[in-house]
């Protein structure tokens, strides 16, 4: 019994942290710079929000010209080209590509070709840190 309390009492600290966590960097997102300097210097809270929010590939470090990385899968649907399913590292380290009419675009995939709908149905950064996170609470 009182493991059961111990358990919901974790699954709701560890929600409510999060929702905190969430709404104060959807709060800091929308804030435009107001610096107009010409020289730009090193912004840590850009840095931060680079790593934290959401990918299609988890990267740990960076040794040169090597990143280690791991890709995640990209699901696609358009109803003119039907289901899309490939890994992310077609996108190239920083989106530079585009695959099969596809490409990365500030974080999200866009579809090259005007017209075209597309839903995206990938398992993005943040999608598998929850699934991880409900593993480990169904574990306890």
């Amino acid at each position: 019994m009182m493991f059961k309390r111990m358990k919901c009492l974790v699954v709701a600290v560890f929600s409510l942290s999060i929702i905190f966590f969430y709404n104060n960097i959807s709060a800091q997102e929308h804030h435009p710079a107001t610096s107009h300097e010409t020289e730009e210097k090193f912004d840590p809270a850009k840095e931060i929000m680079g790593h934290i929010r959401d990918a299609y590939e988890f990267h740990f470090f960076t040794l040169g010209h090597f990143h280690a990385t791991i890709n995640l899968p990209v699901i696609l649907y358009s109803p003119q080209k039907g289901w899309s399913l490939f890994s992310s590292s077609r996108f190239g380290h920083e989106g530079e590509n585009t695959y099969d009419g596809y490409k990365l675009e500030n974080g999200n995939i866009v579809p090259v070709g005007p017209g075209i709908k597309v839903y995206d149905f990938s398992l993005t950064k943040n999608v598998v840190q929850m699934f991880i996170a409900i593993i480990v609470l169904v574990l306890l």
